[in-house]
């Protein structure tokens, strides 16, 4: 940043965090993850216990992506089909190829598709079946308009009994949180011109600005879990117990207060507690704060530096060099 040099190198500088966008439809009657994708879960495939550098490879596959912060670029490069330009940190944009075509498995990822019929289908092809996707044809309106809701890594968790319990699998605990969740809204359709060189995207995805990630990074920072962690780094908020205690879970771990809660608990409470428990009971503080999604805006997990060409790559490696 203090170097005005390497900017004229650059179409774009954009700051990465290690936090996941959590979006899910708009729609509480049918709970719906729509980033990062779960097509592949709605096919049998649980993703879950996979390696970091596999999630990593699996993230490819998500259907939303951050467009450059240069909106000059941005506009030549995109023609607007219908809407308008993202003006606010919630509003994306839906990227269509030159026939203002978007793929299946972006309306499945979406949720405008029903993933039920994507499992029926995949069930058919292994088995042999005839195997039948139809053409589907959408006016603009139809997709302008469309809203998601951004549930924020600390939103997962409660607090009960003085430690904080991870309530995703609990539905009713989730249509809470996607009720009163942040909305994003798709305001704009956009296709690549013949200009479109640098930093685009493939069609079907929804971009969305740099300001969203940052207003993410704030909310989770600021959020009641975040802070008691970061008040107290040596006690685990998932489990009440010193960091230095935590070692293999048992019953007899529980401190006299936590025996009297668990008393105090129905069966359903101390499952989701012993659980939580478990899981966390070797966490690290790095890694709690890994698990909720916290970061610093000055220190970001990657940099990402777009040159305007070949030329400029050079110089920006020179920079670099000379800086180090």
């Amino acid at each position: 940043d203090e170097s005005d040099e390497i900017k004229e190198y650059t179409n774009d500088i954009r700051y990465s965090y290690d936090v996941t966008m959590n979006l899910y439809k708009n729609d509480i009657k049918d709970i719906v993850q729509v980033n990062p994708t779960t097509v592949f879960d709605s096919l049998g495939m649980d993703m879950s216990g996979m390696s970091s550098v596999y999630s990593t490879y699996m993230s490819s596959y998500d259907v939303f992506y951050e467009m450059l912060n240069n909106d000059e670029l941005n506009k030549q490069q995109y023609d607007l089909v219908d809407g308008h330009w993202p003006e606010k940190y919630n509003e994306v944009v839906l990227v269509v190829d030159k026939n203002n075509q978007i793929s299946d498995y972006t309306l499945y990822s979406l949720g405008i598709l029903d993933q039920d019929h994507l499992r029926e289908q995949f069930t058919n092809m292994v088995t042999g079946k005839e195997v039948k996707f139809e053409e589907h044809t959408y006016e603009t309106e139809d997709l302008l308009g469309l809203t998601f809701k951004v549930v924020l890594n600390t939103d997962y968790y409660e607090k009960e009994k003085g430690v904080w319990i991870n309530k995703s699998s609990d539905s009713e605990y989730m249509k809470k949180v996607i009720k009163n969740a942040d909305e994003i809204k798709i305001v704009g359709i956009i296709k690549p011109n013949e200009e479109a060189v640098s930093g685009g995207a493939s069609y079907g995805l929804v971009g969305y600005t740099h300001e969203l990630k940052e207003h993410l990074v704030t909310k989770i920072n600021e959020s009641d879990i975040v802070k008691e962690q970061l008040k107290n780094p040596e006690v685990n908020v998932f489990t009440g117990m010193k960091f230095s205690e935590s070692t293999k879970f048992d019953m007899n771990s529980l401190t006299k207060e936590q025996q009297a809660q668990l008393a105090t608990m129905t069966d359903a409470e101390k499952y989701a507690f012993i659980q939580s428990l478990t899981a966390n009971s070797t966490s690290t503080y790095e890694e709690n704060l890994r698990q909720l999604g916290v970061a610093d805006l000055d220190d970001p997990d990657t940099i990402n530096i777009f040159p305007k060409d070949f030329d400029s790559k050079e110089e920006i490696t020179r920079i670099i060099d000379e800086y180090n």
